[in-house]
């Protein structure tokens, strides 16, 4: 796993060394904290996304505040539709970059964001293999959200196998969308066998949760058969 999260990661850095973060102190990480926290309040609170950007500027400019760097690049990589905020792709990759290099418990999430941009094109120069180092690498981490995408590019890239069974992991942690894909995929032997008991399980978790289409497939009688 270190190798495929140092694969991954190489990119982002100019010249392709690693480099230590700077430790902070127990009070500066103290303050970084507490400045997200007051991000986070007016961002989901006070639903005040100028105040939320500067608390979260400020812990990552003084503190070097991973999760506030990451709060950062998500806002500059999506923009806000309510307010008309564009995206502004040169922060989303600076903040999005230090915070996916920072290799705290969370990076994974950073990573899936910087996969997306080589992915798509967003700010860089699209490039699917780095995107799909930076999926595998927090598939592996267990980001459920990584392991589904990663699914979509290997079957995208015609591994069906390979889809199939990162698709069963993340449904198996209960992503519902992947829980309905892994019951269409038994459903049909894509990418597995052939498996109608399998596939009544994960089309009922999905259905559970009212994901569209699962209840249709359940009660179609040329897929499950209705006994007399």
């Amino acid at each position: 796993e270190l190798k495929v999260v140092n694969t991954a990661l190489a990119p982002l850095y100019d010249n392709g060394c690693f480099e230590d973060r700077i430790p902070c102190t127990a009070e500066e990480e103290a303050a970084g904290w507490e400045l997200f926290e007051k991000g986070e309040a007016a961002q989901f609170d006070a639903n005040d996304q100028e105040a939320a950007v500067a608390a979260y500027t400020e812990a990552s400019e003084r503190y070097r505040h991973q999760p506030s760097e990451h709060r950062l690049g998500v806002f500059y990589l999506y923009g806000n539709e309510d307010n008309g905020t564009p995206p502004d792709y040169a922060l989303a990759k600076k903040w999005l970059w230090r915070a996916a290099k920072s290799m705290e418990v969370n990076s994974p999430s950073s990573w899936c964001c910087v996969a997306e941009m080589f992915a798509e094109g967003l700010g860089v120069d699209p490039d699917p293999r780095k995107a799909l180092w930076l999926w595998l690498a927090a598939a592996q981490q267990g980001y459920v959200n990584a392991q589904n995408a990663l699914a979509d590019e290997y079957a995208a890239s015609g591994r069906m196998k390979s889809s199939h069974e990162w698709r069963l992991v993340a449904a198996e942690q209960g992503l519902v969308q992947a829980q309905f894909a892994v019951g269409a995929e038994f459903l049909t032997g894509t990418g597995c066998g052939q498996d109608l008991t399998a596939a009544r399980v994960w089309l009922s978790k999905a259905a559970a949760q009212d994901y569209p289409g699962a209840l249709e497939l359940l009660q179609d009688p040329k897929h499950f058969p209705v006994k007399g």
